[in-house]
This record gives structure tokens, sequence and C-alpha cells, in this order.
């Protein structure tokens, strides 16, 4: 058995041991089970070491059989990202300045079927409890149904007692400039670092889709360093 390398999961998951190894050969079934498992949880962005113990059927009926039970250690990246999937909003709160709403869409999705379509500017926000001093990078791809030099994509960090003299914005950019992806995507992407008082913070999406409206693929917010 071999460790997975570059193994992402997201934050809330069920995660099954078997996950993180490839089976190369094996004396019939072979499970797993976490020694040491990390956590998961809203504040564990980042990497984290896990602990594995593998085993196959032989490995079942000798425990001392070190050929049969293997002891991994893994490295996982714990990622907040959200697709909508199952109409599955993972925290995120929208407000549009007319309507929004989710939708099954897969020649306009990029990551799953499900988009989030706005026929108008949308706002959206989650709060996050992030670690002063760190560096995270935001991920969103959009796809206006009108790309635009005129419209507006940003992305803020609100501070814990929401005072509007203390909301950073950390980007800023109209659609027409924005990198191109697949499908006619667009990729809004930040790397930020953690400052004085917005380790509680609300992280703040807007989309000021000028003409007509636009859709919303997903997020993604990971821990850099």
């Amino acid at each position: 058995m071999n460790p997975k390398t570059n193994c992402e999961i997201n934050l809330d998951s069920d995660i099954n041991a078997t996950d993180f190894f490839e089976v190369i050969s094996s004396a019939g079934k072979v499970e797993a089970e976490f020694i040491n498992k990390p956590n998961f949880n809203s504040n564990g962005l980042g990497k984290h070491t896990a602990t594995i113990h593998a085993w196959d059927e032989y490995g079942e009926e000798d425990k001392t059989d070190k050929e049969h039970n293997l002891i991994l250690d893994i490295v996982v990246n714990a990622v907040d990202k959200s697709t909508w999937k199952n109409n599955d909003l993972r925290g995120w709160k929208f407000t549009s300045a007319n309507q929004w709403k989710i939708v099954r869409d897969p020649d306009n999705s990029l990551t799953d079927d499900h988009v989030i379509y706005s026929n108008d500017s949308i706002k959206a926000l989650k709060n996050y409890s992030l670690e002063k001093g760190a560096t995270y990078k935001f991920t969103a791809f959009i796809k206006p149904d009108v790309l635009s030099t005129r419209d507006k994509m940003a992305l803020s960090l609100i501070p814990e007692d929401n005072s509007p003299s203390k909301k950073r914005e950390i980007f800023s950019s109209n659609s027409y400039d924005l990198p191109s992806v697949d499908k006619g995507f667009k990729e809004v992407s930040k790397e930020f670092t953690v400052g004085d008082g917005e380790e509680n913070l609300t992280f703040e999406f807007f989309a000021n889709f000028r003409d007509k409206g636009g859709y919303i693929d997903s997020f993604k917010l990971e821990r850099i360093k």
C-alpha cells in the first residue's frame, strides 16, 4: 500500500481512512482506521498529518504480522470548498439586488452540475475563524452573461466588530480583465494575510453584474502558509 500524495479534503466532511492510500497488492479485503485523526472542522484549514493503520485479511488474523499490518503517515490539506451540490450553501449567506437561485446546469458549471445564477449584483458572506499572520487564498469562478470593463468583482474582509472603517478590500477587478478558464468562466482569486483584529472575520464576495446577470460556479478558501 502506498500513501496518496496531495490529498485534499473538504472541511466538515465525512472521511474514510481507506481513501488515503492505494492498494498495490493484498491478501483479500483491505480495511483501515485512523490512529490519530486531524481536526477537520471549521477551524482546521491547512495541512495536517494523519496516521493510518491498514490491514488485509492475513493482518486481521495476526495483528503482529507487519507485512499485512501497515502504519501509514499521510499529509492532508483541509480546504473549505462550496459547489452548491444538493443545494448546500455551506454557511454562505447570499443577497441579491434582484434574484438569485441554485440551478442544475452542466453546460455552465466547472466543478459540479450546479451553479448559482443571479440576474443582478450579488453579495455572499461567511464567518471564519482564521489564524493571525497566516496566509490564505480565496478562489471563485464566475461567468457573466456579458463580459464588461464596467462591472466589478471584489473580495473584502470584515472584522468581528463589523466596523465599516475597518473593512479591508483585498481584491477588485472588472470581469473582462480576469484570467479566463474553461467554459467561458473567469477566475477571481487572491492571497491575503490575516492582520490584527481579523482572526474572527466575515469574508465578503461581491459581484456587480452590470449587464444582465452571471453564474457563480464555486468558492474555495485554503491556507497557503
